[in-house]
């Protein structure tokens, strides 16, 4: 597990392993973009997306996020900061 990056905010962590792991563009990352339906998520790749996240030191479930998280928004408020106590 890589170091924490706690200046790096969610969203803006949200939004880079997006673009990565689904290959879509910035512009298509909007916080009410669904994950599945916009976006093509798979349940595969909500998992790449949790793992990735955690790699880089954000606090996340990946059981909440395949249960809990339909839209961006919805992934971003499901994201701690590492900053965050827990």
């Amino acid at each position: 597990m890589s170091d924490p990056q706690p200046d790096i905010p969610v969203s803006s962590a949200v939004t880079e392993i997006l673009m990565r792991i689904l290959s879509v563009s910035e512009d298509d990352v909007k916080p009410e973009s669904r994950l599945a339906d916009d976006l093509d998520a798979d349940s595969l790749d909500l998992a790449e997306i949790a793992a990735a996240l955690a790699a880089r030191g954000f606090l996340v479930d990946k059981s909440d996020v395949k249960a809990r998280a339909s839209t961006v928004a919805e992934l971003v408020a499901l994201v701690g900061s590492p900053s965050e106590p827990t």
